[in-house]
This record gives structure tokens, C-alpha cells and sequence, in this order.
């Protein structure tokens, strides 16, 4: 399944912007606390996405994922949106993406999950804790919640 079949939705609420993964909305709160390897990882991931020929600009967002089911003493979701004309070859990459959420979950004793996302779009994808750093499965949206591991698809 091509990278283009798993979606996220970005929304601007009121100047904040709002992630929407799964059905559930990522909204940037102010930051938390950080160790020095997590920030150096962020940075990392943020550095190798820019290295990409084509990507312009990368934000980078620490929110509380939504998550009841997700891994209770890993709350703190990230999510890397990007822009240019190289996005395509960033979220056509999933060896790329999971080798950054496999960092950043590694330094970051608080993160389970990773989202990668081309801003203004609503192309996304998303990697988590699940034994190890999967993708999120994408599922039809419905009526009951998503679970952890599954990401709503628009």
C-alpha cells in the first residue's frame, strides 16, 4: 500500500494548529521537559527530513497523544510536518520514517508515537510503540474509537 493511502488531517483552530491522526486530535500545548538525547533526536529526525532534495521547511510538534489505549507512561506524541516538492520521496520511505521513530521513541523515555505528515495535506503516516516502532494500520473510519496501532483513514 502506497504511502498515499494512509492520511492524517491538519486543521488550524484559533492560531493552534491541530493534528488529526486516527480520528483523534493532536492539539500543541506547550512544551514539556526534555532530556538532552531526546531533543538531540528530534533534531536529528528534523536535520535528515531538511537533508531530503526537495523539502523546504520542517515543523516539528510535541503534543499528548489521544490515545486510552496507547502506552500508559509514554503519553507524548510527535509530529514532523514538512513541505516542498521532495515530500513524495520522504512519505514513499517507510524504512526512512520508521528508522526516525525508531530514534526518537529510543531517546525519548515519554514518546510512543511519531507522525509524519505533509503540511497543509492531508497525507500522513504514523509509527508507534507496539513491541517495537510499527506503522499504524490504516482503517475505515466507523463508529467505534480507533485503538492503538490503527489510524483513521479520510
Amino acid at each position: 500500500m502506497s504511502g498515499k493511502s494512509k492520511h492524517c488531517k491538519l486543521l488550524m483552530m484559533g492560531g493552534l494548529l491541530g493534528v488529526v491522526y486516527w480520528g483523534q486530535l493532536l492539539v500543541s500545548q506547550p512544551s514539556y521537559a526534555q532530556s538532552d538525547d531526546c531533543s538531540t533526536a528530534v533534531s536529528s529526525g528534523k536535520q535528515r527530513i531538511l537533508q531530503v532534495r526537495g523539502v523546504e521547511a520542517v515543523r516539528v510538534e510535541r503534543d499528548k497523544h489521544q490515545y486510552s489505549d496507547g502506552p500508559a507512561q509514554r503519553p507524548i506524541a510527535y509530529s514532523f510536518l514538512f513541505s516542498g516538492r521532495g515530500v513524495a520521496d520522504v512519505m514513499d520511505s517507510p524504512v526512512f520514517l520508521r528508522a526516525i521513530a525508531q530514534t526518537i521513541t529510543n531517546s525519548c523515555a515519554d514518546a510512543a508515537l511519531v507522525n509524519f505528515g505533509v503540511d497543509r495535506t492531508d497525507w500522513g503516516v504514523s509509527y508507534g510503540l507496539i513491541a517495537k516502532v510499527e506503522e499504524f494500520t490504516c482503517v475505515e473510519p466507523g463508529s467505534k474509537p480507533s485503538r492503538w496501532g490503527e489510524t483513521v483513514c479520510p
